[in-house]
């Protein structure tokens, strides 16, 4: 077996020190923990949701930028027409006597 399939922390028996000092009563029941990863499925599974977590991140941060783009093209866009708006008063006040 590879050894990122054996589990690196093996515990059995375990008790607490804070409860076998304060725990008088006899049916306390020892805890037994296996950290690791004995199952190949569950390394495949681990391994796809992160594959998957990673690319959703990815799909969205793309997103976000695409829509900051265009809302900078928007707003560059705005100020334009401002600007030619600015540009038409100034030319209609320069010519506002001719009308009169």
């Amino acid at each position: 077996m590879l050894w990122w399939f054996q589990p690196f922390i093996e515990i059995r028996e375990a008790r607490h020190p804070c409860v076998c000092r304060t725990f008088t009563g006899g049916d306390f029941i020892p805890n037994d923990t296996v950290i690791g990863i004995p199952d190949v499925s569950l390394v495949m599974q681990v391994l796809f949701n992160i594959i998957r977590e990673r690319d959703t991140h990815r799909d969205t941060e793309r997103q976000t930028q695409r829509d900051r783009q265009r809302e900078r093209e928007r707003e560059t866009d705005r100020e334009r027409q401002r600007q030619k708006e600015r540009q038409r008063q100034k030319e209609r006040e320069r010519f506002s006597f001719i009308s009169t």
